[in-house]
Protein backbone atom coordinates (compact mmCIF):
# COMPACT_ATOMS: atom_id res chain seq x y z
CA UNK A 1 0.00 0.00 0.00
CA UNK A 2 2.91 2.15 0.73
CA UNK A 3 4.51 1.86 -2.76
CA UNK A 4 0.97 2.28 -4.14
CA UNK A 5 1.06 5.94 -2.65
CA UNK A 6 4.81 6.71 -3.45
CA UNK A 7 3.95 5.85 -7.06
CA UNK A 8 0.33 8.42 -7.07
CA UNK A 9 2.56 10.88 -5.44
CA UNK A 10 5.37 10.97 -8.17
CA UNK A 11 3.27 10.60 -10.70
CA UNK A 12 1.61 14.02 -9.45
CA UNK A 13 4.79 15.45 -9.43
CA UNK A 14 5.50 18.79 -11.66
CA UNK A 15 8.28 16.87 -13.52
CA UNK A 16 5.70 14.19 -14.95
CA UNK A 17 3.14 16.23 -15.18
CA UNK A 18 4.90 18.47 -17.29
CA UNK A 19 6.13 15.40 -19.28
CA UNK A 20 2.35 14.58 -19.57
CA UNK A 21 1.52 18.02 -20.65
CA UNK A 22 4.16 18.14 -23.47
CA UNK A 23 2.33 14.74 -24.63
CA UNK A 24 -0.87 15.91 -25.04
CA UNK A 25 0.62 19.29 -27.05
CA UNK A 26 2.18 16.95 -29.54
CA UNK A 27 -0.80 15.00 -29.74
CA UNK A 28 -2.42 17.92 -30.05
CA UNK A 29 -0.46 19.98 -32.55
CA UNK A 30 -0.20 16.00 -34.72
CA UNK A 31 -4.00 16.02 -34.93
CA UNK A 32 -4.30 19.69 -36.41
CA UNK A 33 -1.68 19.02 -38.81
CA UNK A 34 -3.95 16.42 -40.45
CA UNK A 35 -6.47 18.84 -40.31
CA UNK A 36 -4.91 21.60 -41.95
CA UNK A 37 -3.65 19.19 -44.52
CA UNK A 38 -7.44 18.04 -45.55
CA UNK A 39 -8.18 21.73 -45.63
CA UNK A 40 -5.72 22.36 -47.82
CA UNK A 41 -6.57 19.88 -50.38
CA UNK A 42 -9.93 20.79 -49.90
CA UNK A 43 -8.87 24.36 -50.96
CA UNK A 44 -7.02 23.40 -53.58
CA UNK A 45 -9.81 21.47 -55.41
CA UNK A 46 -12.40 24.69 -54.59
CA UNK A 47 -9.95 26.86 -56.53
CA UNK A 48 -9.80 24.80 -59.41
CA UNK A 49 -13.02 23.61 -59.24
CA UNK A 50 -13.95 27.65 -59.54
CA UNK A 51 -11.42 28.43 -61.87
CA UNK A 52 -12.75 25.85 -64.35
CA UNK A 53 -16.70 27.20 -63.56
CA UNK A 54 -14.96 31.33 -64.39
CA UNK A 55 -13.49 30.04 -67.35
CA UNK A 56 -16.64 27.87 -69.03
CA UNK A 57 -19.16 29.95 -67.86
CA UNK A 58 -18.37 32.97 -69.32
CA UNK A 59 -16.79 31.68 -72.53
CA UNK A 60 -13.48 33.25 -71.36
CA UNK A 61 -11.51 30.83 -74.02
CA UNK A 62 -12.96 33.09 -76.21
CA UNK A 63 -13.16 36.41 -74.72
CA UNK A 64 -10.98 37.00 -72.47
CA UNK A 65 -12.49 40.26 -71.88
CA UNK A 66 -15.66 38.55 -69.94
CA UNK A 67 -13.14 37.30 -67.17
CA UNK A 68 -13.63 40.34 -64.90
CA UNK A 69 -12.01 42.37 -62.35
CA UNK A 70 -14.32 40.69 -59.34
CA UNK A 71 -13.48 37.33 -60.09
CA UNK A 72 -9.44 37.75 -60.49
CA UNK A 73 -10.14 39.16 -56.92
CA UNK A 74 -12.07 35.91 -56.13
CA UNK A 75 -9.07 34.02 -57.57
CA UNK A 76 -6.37 35.57 -55.04
CA UNK A 77 -8.60 35.61 -52.36
CA UNK A 78 -8.67 31.93 -52.72
CA UNK A 79 -4.93 31.42 -53.48
CA UNK A 80 -4.64 33.94 -50.28
CA UNK A 81 -6.52 31.15 -48.51
CA UNK A 82 -4.11 28.20 -49.57
CA UNK A 83 -1.31 30.93 -48.82
CA UNK A 84 -2.40 31.13 -44.85
CA UNK A 85 -3.64 27.70 -44.11
CA UNK A 86 0.36 26.34 -45.68
CA UNK A 87 1.67 28.85 -43.47
CA UNK A 88 -0.75 27.54 -40.48
CA UNK A 89 0.42 24.39 -41.11
CA UNK A 90 4.16 24.82 -41.38
CA UNK A 91 3.99 27.21 -37.82
CA UNK A 92 2.37 23.45 -36.64
CA UNK A 93 5.13 22.11 -38.33
CA UNK A 94 7.80 24.38 -37.20
CA UNK A 95 6.25 23.85 -33.56
CA UNK A 96 6.43 19.78 -33.34
CA UNK A 97 10.22 19.94 -34.90
CA UNK A 98 11.56 22.62 -32.59
CA UNK A 99 8.73 22.35 -29.77
CA UNK A 100 9.15 25.99 -29.87
CA UNK A 101 6.54 28.76 -31.21
CA UNK A 102 8.24 31.28 -34.57
CA UNK A 103 7.19 34.88 -34.39
CA UNK A 104 8.65 35.14 -37.83
CA UNK A 105 6.06 32.33 -39.17
CA UNK A 106 3.45 34.32 -36.85
CA UNK A 107 3.94 37.74 -38.01
CA UNK A 108 4.31 36.34 -41.98
CA UNK A 109 0.93 34.37 -41.29
CA UNK A 110 -0.45 37.39 -39.95
CA UNK A 111 0.35 40.16 -42.84
CA UNK A 112 -0.99 37.81 -45.35
CA UNK A 113 -4.07 37.09 -43.65
CA UNK A 114 -4.64 40.94 -43.52
CA UNK A 115 -4.27 41.29 -47.28
CA UNK A 116 -6.51 38.81 -47.89
CA UNK A 117 -8.91 40.36 -45.69
CA UNK A 118 -8.20 43.81 -48.06
CA UNK A 119 -9.31 42.48 -50.66
CA UNK A 120 -12.79 42.30 -49.79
Amino acid sequence: MRRFLQSIAQAGSDENFLVWLKKVETLVSKILSLGMVGILLTAVFELCLFIMQEIFSNNALADPDKFSTVTLIKIFGLFLNILIALEVLENITAYLKKHVVQLELVVVTSLTAVARKSLF
